[in-house]
């Protein structure tokens, strides 16, 4: 390395910046292709991008809470993919938002109900979910099913793919090619290109690698980083502050219940 050479911090596509400029960009369809193809084991032939944008103003607000990708699969098939590494809370509930509004988008007034498009939510996090504990698995999908027969699917408009990466470690569950896209995505800077065959993993790598060594992309990480950790500070301050006041109004409750408490017994002893 030289004097003046200073050694670049590796981009990584955990930060929802970089997960939307790597995947979300016009020209990388191929890398997203790749990428849902080893979610959804499910041909992909054509994917659009043109609904993406990457705004500064985006990067500094919780309007929606992460820089979600939007992409048209096939030409009929609606998807958001999103990732998450701090736990924003409700996710669940967030992501079920998310598809109602994009389904609600597929049909204009006076059109025919069955012009609605198919709407897939991804959703790629970097915590366990709470509620998903028991189940052992790195990858999840999720549809309306009957409960007590569950082969049965009501409807196909709806479908929701959960991928932990966490639990890729413990379970090491998923086909060889989504466990290469996991390993990229956690860790790019440790993969070895050389026992990668999937030629989507090595266009992604190398769109990193030049991502990497712009100092305006930098820049943009580094602020999306700042504004999420401040969110997640935010937060956890006014759990604290909340803590606080609900301790004081309970000492104050006690505190009252008390006076009364003996008010009554010297008003008592007063009649004797």
């Amino acid at each position: 390395m030289k004097k003046n050479e200073i050694k670049r911090k590796i981009l990584k596509p955990t930060n929802d910046y970089i997960f939307k400029r790597l995947f979300g960009y016009k020209g990388n369809e191929d890398i997203l292709k790749g990428l849902l193809s080893a979610i959804m084991q499910k041909e992909i032939k054509n994917i659009n991008l043109d609904k993406n944008r990457i705004l500064e103003k985006d990067l500094l607000t919780d309007k929606i809470g992460i820089l979600d990708i939007r992409a048209t699969l096939n030409d009929d098939v609606e998807c958001d993919i999103e990732v998450q590494v701090i736990n924003p809370g409700n996710i669940q509930e967030r992501i079920l938002y998310y598809w109602s509004t994009l389904y609600s988008k597929g049909i204009v007034s006076g059109e025919d109900y069955e012009n609605l498009k198919k709407v897939i939510i991804i959703l790629i996090t970097g915590y366990e979910l709470e509620e998903m504990r028991k189940i052992r698995k790195t990858l999840t999908k999720w549809q309306i099913r009957e409960e007590n027969y569950p082969k049965e699917v009501l409807t196909d408009k709806l479908e929701f793919y959960i991928l932990e990466l966490p639990k890729y470690k413990k379970y090491r569950d998923v086909s060889e090619e989504l466990g290469n896209w996991v390993k990229f995505i956690e860790s790019p800077e440790e993969i070895n290109m050389e026992d990668i065959k999937d030629e989507n993993i090595k266009k992604a790598k190398k769109e990193l690698e030049t991502i990497n060594m712009d100092e305006y992309e930098e820049e943009m990480a580094r602020r999306r980083e700042i504004f999420l950790h401040d969110q997640t500070t935010m937060k956890a301050r006014a759990y604290e502050d909340g803590e606080k006041v609900g301790l004081e109004k309970r000492k104050k409750s006690w505190n009252k219940k008390r006076r009364k408490k003996c008010k009554n017994r010297n008003s008592k002893k007063i009649i004797k």
